[in-house]
C-alpha cells in the first residue's frame, strides 16, 4: 500500500534526475500538475473554513478579481468575478477613503510588509459593512508591485460592539 502511494513521487524523482526540464518528462509534468491542484484545493478549503473572501488585482487582470465569498460578505449581486477598479474602490465609505488609500499606498511603495486595514464597504443594498482586509504585493525585480492578492473578513459585529465594550470598560 505504501509503495503504491509513493510510486508517483518515486517516478517523478527518477524522471527529474534524467530530464533537464520539467516539460521534457510527462511523468514529472503529471506529478507537478497534481501537486499544484492539491495546493489549490487546500487553499480553497482553508479560505472557506476561515470564512474569508479573496481578491486579486494585477497587470494581467482587467480589474479586481472578487471571489464569490467576498461578494457575499460585501453584499454584491451578480456573478461576474471581475469588477472594474474605480467602482470597487468607490464602495469604500467616504470617511475611510483617505486612510484606506494611505494603507494601500504604503504597501505599494514597500513601506509595509503586508496590507492590513479595517474599513467600511458599501453593498448593492446601500448598507455599509466593516471588513478587515489583508494582502500582499508581489514585486518585479525593480520593486514595482505587479500583483496584489489578499483576503477580507466581515468584522461588522465586532466593530458595532466596540463602543459598548469601551463604555463598559470606562464604567469599571
Amino acid at each position: 500500500m505504501l509503495a503504491a502511494a509513493m510510486a508517483p513521487a518515486m517516478l517523478a524523482a527518477t524522471a527529474l534526475t534524467t530530464a533537464r526540464r520539467v516539460d521534457e518528462c510527462p511523468a514529472l509534468m503529471w506529478w507537478a500538475a497534481s501537486r499544484a491542484m492539491a495546493a489549490v484545493r487546500l487553499g480553497a478549503l482553508a479560505f472557506s473554513g476561515a470564512d474569508e473572501g479573496i481578491r486579486e488585482w494585477g497587470d494581467n487582470l482587467a480589474g479586481v478579481y472578487v471571489a464569490r465569498r467576498l461578494r457575499e460578505i460585501v453584499k454584491i449581486e451578480g456573478c461576474d468575478p471581475i469588477v472594474q477598479a474605480p467602482p470597487w474602490l468607490g464602495r469604500t465609505h467616504p470617511e475611510d477613503i483617505d486612510a484606506t488609500r494611505a494603507r494601500r499606498r504604503e504597501q505599494l511603495r514597500g513601506k509595509t510588509e503586508c496590507y492590513d486595514h479595517e474599513y467600511r464597504m458599501r453593498g448593492d443594498d446601500g448598507r455599509y459593512r466593516w471588513v478587515r482586509s489583508r494582502g500582499l504585493g508581489v514585486r518585479h525585480e525593480n520593486g514595482r508591485v505587479y500583483r496584489m492578492a489578499g483576503s477580507s473578513s466581515d468584522v461588522t459585529q465586532r466593530k458595532l460592539a466596540e463602543p459598548e465594550l469601551r463604555g463598559a470598560e470606562d464604567a469599571d
